[in-house]
């Protein structure tokens, strides 16, 4: 059975919005860059990669996500745009 086939324009759309929405989770913590790196177990350059769209957000990323708690309440936003009740505030009103 072969894997569905997405066009490669949807692709990039979504890797855009998905770095957007890492950027956004950042900003909402007030967290920097090396602080929100560690969180992930990752160095800081790859985060900047990763918000800056030089390379695609690694699944690790995801599963250091779900195992912070911290940022588990924002994976959803991050991998489908669901709003965060109550908590998202300030980065999705600028």
């Amino acid at each position: 059975m072969s894997r569905p086939q997405f066009p490669r324009n949807a692709l990039d759309q979504e890797s855009k919005l998905a770095r957007d929405r890492l950027r956004a989770i950042r900003l909402e913590l007030n967290i920097s860059r090396p602080d929100m790196a560690a969180m992930l177990d990752i160095p800081p350059t790859t985060l900047k990669n990763y918000e800056n769209g030089y390379r695609e957000i690694g699944g690790n990323v995801y599963v250091a996500m779900f195992r912070n708690q911290a940022l588990q309440p924002y994976l959803c936003y991050l991998l489908a745009d669901v709003p965060v009740k109550g908590i998202f505030t300030r980065a999705l009103n600028n």
